[in-house]
């Protein structure tokens, strides 16, 4: 999830930095902050014993850009983002802040030709709690048959990186990017009070080329393709039976791509499909070499002029090649599929307010039945924006 935050939160400013025939001394600032209250069904996302309640959502979000030249200028950003729900489901709490700046060159330009460059670095951090899916409390290590250690924090993290994203704007219709980063990612728990957990900590870096296409005045065309890897600084590799190797260092390799197509078939309507997919390699003896498949449709369209409707639905599946379900006698392969489908209105009262609603569910299949889950989901809220 913070991956996929940074990264939004970059291209957005990339493109807010290096506009077309952009003026020296441009400035841009603003301040948005959303609140919004509602109730789910199972936080939790437990497969027994479900217990539903309300939540409030608050975030805070801050950037500035200064283009104080033709051809440079740098972008800063801040976001905080929390959750919280009644004391019966405060282990459902969520807290996430992430803080980033760079600078943008535009290195040549040439009629509809443009190559521009965005280089800079972040910090991100999550705080939650790591839930049992077994009994819906703070997950419990067990260090010996008769002591068990509390380790709530066990996916609490920060997270640094650098990045450095390129823009060649062929012409008004076509753009090639190409991003690339490199991450560190630093896990809160003190493993030293925890005999025998090994820490979570890892290294990783992602390269991401990609195309958007606008064919014609109704059709875009949106692609991108990433290669990865990641290699954890103490976690043990295991062998094709799911043992450890004594003195390995777990890693992973991955590759992926995703194609979307947006039509506009009418004023104020837009209808994206997309299709994606993304692979996993285990570069120790193959245990957890998995595929990832998927798919995701959306409506979006404004029923009057303040007024926008939206409608979404995606489906994923993840299939394990050898990884098998803990504890199956058969050796059944390690399944999933994730399913979520929203609809959000909103309605805008000028340029500085928004009122929002969203409702939706989202549906966790899997062949170890602990994990598999269900959870509607509503909620409503105002955003107020600078």
């Amino acid at each position: 999830m913070l991956r996929s935050i940074f990264t939004c939160g970059l291209a957005g400013l990339f493109l807010l930095l290096v506009p077309s025939h952009a003026a020296a001394g441009r400035r841009d600032a603003g301040l948005t902050v959303t609140t919004s209250a509602g109730f789910d069904s199972n936080p939790l996302q437990l497969s027994e014993s479900l217990e539903g309640g309300p939540f409030a959502q608050l975030s805070v979000d801050a950037r500035f850009n200064d283009q104080f030249s033709k051809r440079v200028g740098y972008f800063m950003s801040a976001g905080a983002r929390s959750r919280f729900h009644d004391s019966d489901l405060d282990d459902a709490d969520v807290t996430q802040a992430d803080a980033q700046a760079g600078m943008g060159f535009i290195l040549t330009e040439r009629g509809e030709t443009r190559l521009s460059l965005a280089v800079g670095g972040g910090f991100a951090l999550e705080r939650s709690t790591f839930i049992d899916p077994v009994t819906g409390e703070a997950y419990e290590f067990s260090v010996d048959p008769n002591t068990f250690v509390p380790i709530p924090d066990r996916f609490s993290a920060n997270v640094t990186r650098g990045f450095a994203n390129l823009r060649l704007r062929l012409s008004d219709g076509l753009l090639l990017m190409l991003d690339s980063e490199l991450a560190r990612t630093d896990y809160t728990h003190d493993y030293e009070v925890v005999p025998g957990m090994e820490p979570l900590d890892d290294r990783s870096w992602r390269v991401r080329p990609g195309l958007s296409w606008r064919v014609g005045s109704k059709v875009r065309l949106d692609a991108t393709f990433d290669w990865g890897h990641r290699s954890y600084d103490e976690l043990s590799a295991v062998d094709e039976s799911a043992v450890s190797v004594s003195g390995s260092q777990r890693a992973y390799r991955s590759a992926g791509s995703r194609l979307t197509v947006t039509v506009a078939p009418a004023r104020n309507l837009d209808v994206s499909v997309g299709v994606l997919a993304a692979d996993q390699a285990d570069l120790q003896a193959g245990y957890y070499d998995s595929l990832a498949t998927g798919g995701f449709v959306a409506l979006a369209g404004a029923v009057t002029p303040t007024l926008r409707l939206t409608l979404s639905a995606s489906q994923m599946t993840f299939d394990y090649d050898n990884a098998t379900v803990p504890n199956d006698p058969t050796g059944v392969r390690l399944s999933s599929g994730a399913f979520r489908a929203a609809g959000r209105i909103e309605k805008s009262f000028g340029r500085h307010l928004m009122l929002f609603g969203e409702l939706g569910t989202d549906r966790e299949s899997n062949n170890d039945p602990i994990y598999a889950y269900q959870r509607n989901f509503a909620f409503t809220g105002l955003r107020f924006a600078l």
